[in-house]
């Protein structure tokens, strides 16, 4: 896969297939993961007397792998659950159909096909660990959300559900063994904390889910904004939305937002779950089997980011963004006794 970089035909194009009363504007590069890119569209000269509520600030989100047949319908499904959830009273950014009503777009370069899609702006600065209300805001962010008991169609992906297996792993090890010259520090992480790696994916229950909503199910500090001047905070980020059992979602929150530095926030993670009984949440984080949909993401990213570390088809600034994600997950990723531990906040 090469970079894309907008040429001057891009803002034109955006402008057209959005049907954005603007007559110019620029792209700025804002974010770059593993998954895509962010670019900031600011529009000038504007065409109408209003423009509109979306604003001459808005966020094109690439996407670096492309979009799959049923992509459109994903993003369907996801801003009418937008739509819902800012009916709930939570902030949010929200896509933007193009003028044909889709919101999977594709602009055709002289290196391929890009995938774009077109969302609301949120300006800010991510949610910080010191910053008050914090632990309340997972609580009745997830609360609400839930509280919605929006529908869910299908089951989760087997990326949201199953574990890479014992097999898989061991492969893996062989892989990295052959070439750990070119990845040292991964290679060295990885066989220091394998079998527990395995161990944790012996605990997620695979079987199909019979509570399942709709939901964020990303609700991570990263995509928590907190705007300077008001002090709101804005939910973005919504592309991973889709089906998640209630306690699944909240369990894996806890980990993420309530668990530094190998010490979990016991006190802290029972401020979340009082917050969140009083948005009307009812997941319960009541055994390891509630623990999932983190345990499945975290080993599935893990295994993935190892093998586009070492695969040459990758640009070299993606294969070391890889590393460095598998490098952090491979540390970040709770041991049992902490799982334990967030039950026992939990549910005290």
């Amino acid at each position: 896969m090469e970079a894309w970089s907008p040429t001057a035909d891009t803002v034109p194009f955006l402008i057209e297939r959005f049907a954005l009363p603007y007559a110019t504007g620029s792209l700025t590069s804002v974010a770059r993961g593993s998954m895509g890119q962010v670019w900031r569209l600011d529009l000038a000269e504007p065409r109408v007397r209003d423009p509109g509520v979306a604003g001459d600030r808005l966020m094109i989100k690439q996407f670096f792998w492309g979009a799959d047949g049923d992509a459109e319908h994903r993003a369907q499904a996801e801003a009418e659950f937008c739509q819902a959830a800012a009916a709930s009273g939570l902030i949010l950014t929200v896509g933007i159909p193009a003028a044909d009503g889709g919101y999977v777009q594709r602009l055709a370069t002289h290196t391929g096909e890009v995938v774009l899609r077109l969302n609301t702006w949120a300006g800010g600065c991510q949610l910080r660990r010191e910053d008050p209300g914090r632990a309340e805001y997972l609580g009745s962010t997830l609360g609400t959300l839930h509280a919605l008991r929006y529908p869910a169609e299908s089951q989760p992906d087997p990326y949201f559900t199953t574990p890479p297996s014992d097999d898989s792993w061991n492969a893996l090890l062989v892989r990295v063994g052959q070439e750990d010259r070119r990845i040292p520090n991964l290679a060295r992480l990885l066989n220091e904390r394998i079998a527990e790696l395995v161990a944790l994916g012996h605990l997620v229950d695979t079987a199909p889910q019979t509570d399942l909503i709709f939901s964020h199910r990303d609700v991570q500090p990263a995509n928590v904004l907190r705007d300077g001047a008001s002090g709101a905070l804005t939910l973005i980020d919504w592309d991973e939305a889709g089906p998640v059992s209630p306690s699944r979602e909240l369990a894996s929150q806890l980990c993420v937002w309530h668990v530094h530095d190998a010490v979990v926030q016991h006190d802290v993670i029972r401020r979340t779950v009082r917050a969140y009984r009083d948005a009307g949440g009812y997941g319960a984080v009541d055994s390891l089997a509630t623990f999932s949909l983190r345990l499945a993401n975290d080993l599935n990213y893990i295994h993935d980011e190892v093998l586009a570390a070492l695969d040459d088809d990758l640009p070299e600034d993606l294969r070391k963004h890889a590393e460095r994600e598998a490098e952090h997950f491979i540390a970040a990723t709770p041991t049992r006794i902490m799982l334990e531990a967030i039950i026992d906040a939990a549910t005290s």
